[in-house]
């Protein structure tokens, strides 16, 4: 049956015995605090600056301009402006400056802190497509420990525009999921020495509707006479031969790991329920699969209630705040969502349109409470405090007010910004530590002993643990020495 995930499923129940993956340590699902799923914290989208046109556009575009007159006394002027273009600044879509977002991190952790208990930190999710990450990994890491919260990376699959190198020369789905296993249980690839590990899969992004990528082969799926959640009217889902190894990938890796996953859509309300078929054929346990980057209007309910929430996925409402105008065509992330396919601008929901939904959607008779989570969905400058905006601190600050003044009880409350993302974000199961007697093999240095999964150094007869032992241990090895 569609939507019925046919392997494995994750016992999320177990999750007293699961811990969530931060970039600097693994923790316990009730360390976890606040958190925002769906934030970008240092992220480069240069690429996809959009030369904008009309009143105000020329001040826009100017990219020197944003970083000089936004703290300037009299930047209301420009900040209008930008709001309307907020892709036509190339700056604005630069999110570099460590000091800046490591003061909004500190904002929101002390946002959070009151009541947040002894041992809890604010937590942040970024899923930012590895290619768009404006530093390396050591500086998420940094990042966590001045800011004052748990910062918890994804794979950074991305999509069409921004798949990895690696992911682009995979020759098929297994090798993405391969690829993924290791970012989640070891670390990333990037980083010779294995440390930093992914603590969710994706975001995978799945965009452009119909619209082939530039010289890429198309895959239409469609499975609108199959599906209990395709609409008759629907089209059928056009992913292109990237995006299916992405998306199917992806769903293996889960279904192998139990890892949470997250999944962008251009075009949600069309495309959800066959995307989430994709991934049920992979054997994806669907209740460890979030959708983010949802704007959600009041029509929205009914297609919530009917089709998406009762398969069991989570969903994350972004964009919380936004003073931005954006359209179908704008590539940013944070700029998704909208069905229509022309380039009017639009804003995104108010927040007390997205609070009514949540009210609306808890209130049901089967409530779905427990499947929504929130995030401000900071991605670009003129989002920062400092900057005009609301910053990453909006979510709790102000929306969770706003929600509790609609109706939403506390304890729904609760579930929405802190409980279900800390038990989606608790998946990782430590090994058992190795026993000293039967271990296959022991360093001639230290003569600790190891498993046989352990990574050797050897020279000649010797095998050593690490550099550090094999080099400390060099009179010994170089005596043993064959003569030339």
């Amino acid at each position: 049956m569609a939507g019925t995930t046919a392997a494995t499923r994750v016992d999320v129940a177990s999750s007293e015995e699961q811990l969530a993956v931060a970039v600097d340590r693994t923790l316990p699902s009730e360390e976890l605090g606040v958190v925002m799923f769906n934030e970008r914290l240092l992220v480069d989208l240069r690429r996809f600056q959009t030369p904008p046109a009309g009143p105000g556009a020329a001040s826009v575009a100017d990219a020197a301009a944003f970083p000089s007159r936004v703290v300037d006394a009299e930047p209301r002027s420009f900040l209008d402006d930008l709001h309307l273009f907020p892709a036509g600044n190339a700056d604005n879509l630069f999110l570099d400056n460590f000091n800046d977002v490591c003061g909004e991190l500190r904002s929101l952790a002390a946002v959070c802190g009151a009541g947040a208990g002894a041992g809890r930190r604010a937590t942040v999710v970024d899923l930012t497509a590895r290619s768009l990450r404006a530093h390396d990994l050591a500086r998420y890491e940094e990042l966590a420990k001045s800011g004052g919260v748990n910062v918890v990376l994804g794979t950074g699959l991305g999509g069409r525009a921004t798949a990895p190198e690696w992911a682009r020369q995979a020759a098929t789905k297994a090798e993405v999921a391969r690829e993924l296993r290791l970012q989640l249980t070891r670390g990333a690839a990037e980083t010779k020495w294995l440390r930093w590990r992914a603590g969710i899969i994706g975001a995978v992004d799945v965009g452009g509707g119909g619209r082939a990528s530039s010289g890429g082969d198309t895959v239409d799926i469609d499975l609108s006479a199959s599906s209990a959640s395709a609409s008759a009217s629907s089209p059928p889902l056009v992913l292109d031969a990237l995006e299916e190894k992405l998306l199917r990938g992806a769903a293996l890796a889960q279904a192998e790991t139990g890892a949470p996953l997250a999944v962008r859509l251009q075009h949600w309300r069309r495309d959800a329920g066959a995307v989430l078929d994709v991934l049920a054929e992979e054997g994806c346990a669907l209740e460890r699969v979030i959708l983010v980057d949802v704007d959600v209007l009041s029509d929205d309910v009914t297609l919530l209630a009917s089709q998406l929430l009762p398969r069991g996925v989570r969903v994350c409402l972004s964009g919380l705040g936004s003073p931005l105008h954006t359209t179908a065509a704008t590539p940013c992330n944070g700029a998704v969502g909208w069905e229509s396919e022309s380039d009017e601008p639009r804003l995104s929901p108010s927040d007390w349109e997205s609070a009514r939904v949540v009210r609306d959607l808890c209130r049901l008779k089967r409530g779905f409470a427990k499947q929504l989570v929130v995030s401000t969905g900071v991605w670009c400058k003129a989002m920062l405090s400092r900057h005009g905006g609301h910053g990453h601190k909006h979510a709790v600050r102000s929306f969770r007010p706003l929600l509790k003044r609609v109706g939403v009880d506390d304890a729904d409350l609760d579930r929405i910004f802190s409980g279900n993302a800390a038990r989606l974000l608790a998946w990782w199961v430590p090994p058992p530590p190795v026993e000293a007697e039967g271990v296959p093999w022991r360093c001639d240095n230290c003569a600790k002993s190891f498993a046989e999964s352990h990574q050797r150094f050897t020279k000649f007869k010797f095998q050593y643990c690490s550099m550090k032992c094999l080099i400390a241990n060099k009179k010994v090895w170089s005596a043993s020495a064959p003569s030339v």
